[in-house]
């Protein structure tokens, strides 16, 4: 008998709690796509609604690096490419479904960390040609405006 007891308490605290998981995402973005989003990792693809991010490798100065496209499912339009971050995509996904601005600061702030990267990466193949401890003071202070923008970002997604 007690096992009964227990398969039905059991059963009540999941269905409690998967109901206040559905009501939560109600209000909360970022549960909802926890909760409802779609990610192909076959394909690379992220789907969301009417929307979906594409993950592609390429080739960014001699290294594989991932970017990142915004795709409107509806239309097969590209809305936005190459983006660095996967995070930005995200967060930019986001924006469109909850129909909030701030995709212009998204952009801008990806482009940042992009052409920190660059700066760093390309300093990082000049280290044995140059001077090393200019090269790596240059790389440093790349990669610190990289972890700027990153946060940036991130702090833009955590607020959706």
């Amino acid at each position: 008998m007690n096992v009964d007891i227990d398969k039905k308490t059991f059963y009540s605290v999941i269905s409690d709690s998967l109901r206040n998981l559905v009501t939560r995402s109600e209000s909360d973005i970022t549960l909802r796509f926890g909760l409802i989003a779609d990610f192909d990792l076959d394909q690379n693809i992220y789907q969301f609604d009417q929307y979906c991010i594409e993950r592609t490798q390429e080739v960014f100065l001699n290294r594989k690096k991932y970017f990142y496209k915004i795709i409107c499912r509806n239309t097969d339009e590209i809305l936005h490419s190459d983006l660095a971050l996967f995070e930005t995509a995200l967060a930019i996904l986001k924006k469109y479904v909850n129909g909030g601005s701030g995709i212009d600061i998204l952009l801008q702030l990806d482009a940042q960390y992009q052409s920190a990267m660059y700066e760093a990466w390309s300093n990082s193949e000049r280290i044995n040609q140059s001077n090393y401890i200019l090269a790596q003071a240059k790389i440093d202070a790349a990669k610190q405006r990289m972890n700027s923008a990153k946060k940036k970002i991130v702090s833009i997604n955590n607020t959706n």
